[in-house]
């Protein structure tokens, strides 16, 4: 791998030219491309253990479509690598009104609302806005997902994994951008 994404990786991503990335879970790669759709990097990145689009937190899959860039964590030193979070509310808001119906969407959206966060389990939504329901355990809502430092030719639980070097020279230039208001996507395809 070190051989096939050195060119691409050797210099620092412009900060003004990123406008979104594209992860490719069958090509296993991650691309930084400009608002023109020009691949300005090329890094190598593992998902989930098992295919398929994520349904409940902990089926050990990667979530699958466009999400916004929501928040990169610098870390004070080099030995630990920055993390870039992901914002998934929507897509786990689709994927309970699948799984639960319309009603616990509205239940759902209703705590929303009121606490400003999605819950961190069913059992909250349930507790708070939803005495119709059953007591039965309802499949945990997921919490987000990030991208972190990897060993890329491991599997994660989920999330996306990249090198530590990788996200030292994308991180602090979306960082940046976020601090001064663009808005960013990845989009994750299978």
């Amino acid at each position: 791998l070190k051989k096939l994404f050195s060119r691409e990786s050797s210099a620092p991503v412009p900060l003004t030219d990123i406008h979104r990335l594209e992860f490719s879970k069958r090509s296993q790669t991650i691309l930084v491309l400009d608002s023109q759709g020009k691949v300005l990097r090329k890094y190598p990145a593992t998902y989930g253990k098992k295919e398929g689009d994520r349904r409940i937190e902990g089926d050990n899959t990667t979530p699958e479509g466009a999400f916004r860039i929501v928040h990169v964590e610098i870390p004070l030193n080099r030995h630990a690598a920055p993390k870039i979070r992901f914002d998934t509310v929507q897509k786990q808001l689709e994927t309970y009104k699948q799984q639960h119906g319309q009603k616990a969407t509205a239940a759902l959206e209703a705590y929303r609302k009121q606490y400003g966060r999605i819950p961190a389990s069913d059992r909250e939504v349930q507790d708070k806005f939803n005495p119709f329901a059953s007591r039965k355990k309802f499949p945990h809502m997921w919490s987000g997902i990030l991208a972190h430092s990897f060993d890329v030719t491991r599997r994660t639980s989920g999330c996306v994994g990249m090198q530590h070097k990788h996200l030292w020279e994308v991180g602090p230039a979306l960082a940046e951008m976020i601090r001064h208001g663009k808005e960013l996507s990845i989009h994750i395809t299978p």
